[in-house]
């Protein structure tokens, strides 16, 4: 009897979907699919027992569709069987006890290998960004937690993670001074974050300008210093003129300064926006007062 396309083949189509539906069986390979008690292997052709049907291939995919469209009752037992046996292979699988394999018994990263340095890298940057402590790296907690993402990922050591994060700041120091070569004038913004809360002081100093390579406005970040002596309006100038002789920055360079008011920051760099203001003006230093600079 021929089955028309009206015939309901839905029944236990699940059964089917899995990836090793679509494989093809490799010579010598034990065949557990239950479709096989239909089919006869002749010299590489598959061939049914039910009918003339042959074909070449192997897939189960291939035999299947042949079943479900000219032996619709055997198809529906041979799903039913493959449902019964996947059931089964499951409960066999929920009872054995899963063993947690440590990362060095599994096949991990050669320590040169692309995929580890670009974690590495990844890594550095990230703790060199944050305030990420470098002891975690040898915290029992971090390692698994690292290791339930990659397994194959071998964390560095304590010293060799701050060699990866100095090596990451000199890169970026360079980069920021290709871009200050293609650079016109720079603005620079002063701030110095100090609380009573903190047991230091930092003095940061970005710069801020159009760089003709990129043809876009780049904001970077140049330095961000411990200050270790008192936040005086001296020991502010000598520390912003060290960063900038750092990233080659002279004075005819400095478009302008940005600041908060703070009579420290104001009082080192008056001279400096009584310079800068005349040049723009067009007029005499001797004609702007430090009254007239804001």
């Amino acid at each position: 009897m021929s089955v028309t396309p009206a015939d309901d083949v839905s029944v236990a189509d699940s059964a089917f979907t899995d990836d090793g539906n679509r494989e093809r069986i490799q010579p010598g390979r034990k065949r557990s699919h239950p479709l096989w008690e239909l089919f006869d292997d002749e010299d590489g052709i598959s061939c049914c027992t039910l009918c003339a049907y042959k074909v070449k291939e192997k897939f189960t995919s291939t035999l299947l569709n042949h079943l479900s469209s000219k032996h619709l009752n055997k198809y529906r037992r041979i799903a039913t069987i493959k449902q019964e046996k996947d059931s089964e292979r499951e409960k066999v699988k929920a009872k054995q006890p899963k063993m947690k394999i440590p990362a060095d018994r599994l096949l991990q990263y050669w320590k040169n290998s692309a995929e580890q340095k670009e974690i590495d890298e990844n890594q550095a940057l990230f703790a060199n960004s944050t305030s990420f402590a470098y002891h975690l790296v040898k915290s029992f907690e971090f390692a698994d937690f690292v290791f339930s993402l990659n397994p194959r990922y071998q964390l560095p050591s304590r010293e060799m993670l701050k060699k990866s994060v100095l090596m990451i700041a000199n890169q970026i120091k360079t980069n920021i001074k290709e871009l200050l070569k293609d650079a016109g004038k720079v603005s620079l913004c002063i701030d110095l974050w100090c609380q009573k809360t903190l047991f230091v002081s930092y003095l940061a100093v970005t710069g801020h300008f159009y760089c003709y390579k990129t043809g876009e406005l780049e904001n970077v970040c140049l330095a961000v210093k411990e200050m270790t002596s008192r936040h005086t309006a001296q020991v502010i100038k000598a520390m912003t003129q060290e960063i900038l002789m750092e990233f080659e920055l002279t004075k005819d360079r400095i478009l302008r300064y940005r600041a908060d008011n703070g009579a420290n920051i104001v009082a080192a760099f008056r001279e400096s926006l009584i310079d800068i203001t005349a040049k723009i003006l067009n007029l005499d230093d001797s004609e702007i007062t430090a009254a007239q600079v804001q």
